[in-house]
């Protein structure tokens, strides 16, 4: 069954009558990127994306931890980022990585939040046997979560 996304869009959609959510999937007619939305209870529909989308990031180590910065792409999206993007919900997506706890530190100015995730190098740069044991590829690894984005914020950055 066909649908109406925003303009450029395309897709289908499921109804989860026992999650109380619409599920739609589509097509970005001018980049083939493959979309999803989710209508929530309220009634608004919140596209699935990587974090990617609406952040960059860097990282790298500190001591037996990570530190990783996340970037938004415009300062608009700061408040929602800052709202989602918890040290629980990234602990959660790290937890084959991160042994020990997760600190954020917020940095309003730059639009950014960092983490610290503790026990996450095996020991350390030094004596660590991990792969990236100066935990380089830690913010790629966040930056690929999949988030709830709502249109209007994707609407400030650009692919």
């Amino acid at each position: 069954m066909a649908f109406i996304l925003p303009e450029g869009h395309f897709g289908l959609h499921k109804m989860d009558k026992k999650a109380g959510v619409v599920h739609r999937f589509g097509i970005d007619i001018g980049t083939n990127n493959k979309l999803s939305y989710i209508k929530k209870n309220s009634g608004i529909f919140m596209a699935v994306v990587k974090l990617l989308k609406i952040a960059h990031g860097r990282s790298g180590d500190k001591g037996n931890g990570s530190n990783v910065g996340i970037i938004t792409r415009h300062p608009d999206i700061y408040p929602f980022l800052k709202e989602k993007l918890t040290p629980e919900v990234v602990k959660e997506h790290m937890k084959h990585v991160c042994k020990g706890k997760v600190e954020r530190f917020e940095l309003p100015n730059l639009g950014a939040l960092n983490f610290l995730l503790h026990e996450s190098l095996g020991g350390g740069g030094t004596v660590s046997l991990k792969l990236d044991a100066q935990g380089k590829t830690h913010a790629s690894q966040v930056l690929r979560m999949d988030i709830e984005v709502p249109d209007e914020l994707l609407s400030l950055v650009k692919d």
